[in-house]
């Protein structure tokens, strides 16, 4: 189980807080959210870090994937998605995008880091396409950022139909 403890504005330290349930060592997300947390800090564009998924719902567990939202400001996210393989180490065995209409101002950056944790990230700025659902820890940034997101109910694992990316079958 992951929890949020504390909030940081952009300029602040990380302050990240994971909490796992006991019997599960998920000490190898932790590491890679702690990562992506502090590359996306050095990106000047990324305006908050959002927490989504099986982290954020508290149902991850030893092989659970990271799944975050990178927003980036108004107007930056040609800026910012071309910076996006800043938000890992150069050295990932696999890195790939799912980028369907760059003026959409939402797309996908997924990886596998060094640890073998999926990392899968929407770059995204608030008033594209993006609509975030509860729960939505913001573990970089300024919490508020939420309030300028669209929402939408969660998605049940049962709901989801789209194509397996062939990486991510493989």
């Amino acid at each position: 189980m992951w929890v949020r403890a504390a909030s940081t504005h952009a300029g602040d330290s990380v302050r990240l807080a994971c909490g796992f349930l006991l019997g599960v060592n998920a000490t190898r997300q932790q590491a890679a959210l702690e990562e992506l947390v502090t590359r996306a800090r050095q990106i000047t564009d990324v305006e908050a870090v959002i927490l989504i998924g099986s982290p954020a719902t508290a149902t991850a567990d030893v092989v659970s994937d990271v799944d975050a939202i990178v927003l980036v400001r108004e107007s930056s996210f040609q800026t910012a998605y071309r910076r996006r393989h800043a938000l890992h180490a150069e050295s990932v065995p696999a890195c790939w995008d799912h980028l369907t209409d760059a003026s959409a101002e939402s797309a996908a950056h997924k990886w596998i880091d060094g640890r073998g944790v999926l990392v899968e990230v929407l770059v995204a700025t608030a008033s594209g396409p993006l609509r975030v659902a509860e729960p939505a820890p913001v573990v970089l940034g300024d919490p508020a950022v939420l309030s300028r997101t669209r929402r939408r109910p969660p998605t049940r694992r049962a709901d989801m139909t789209e194509a397996t990316h062939p990486i991510e079958a493989a």
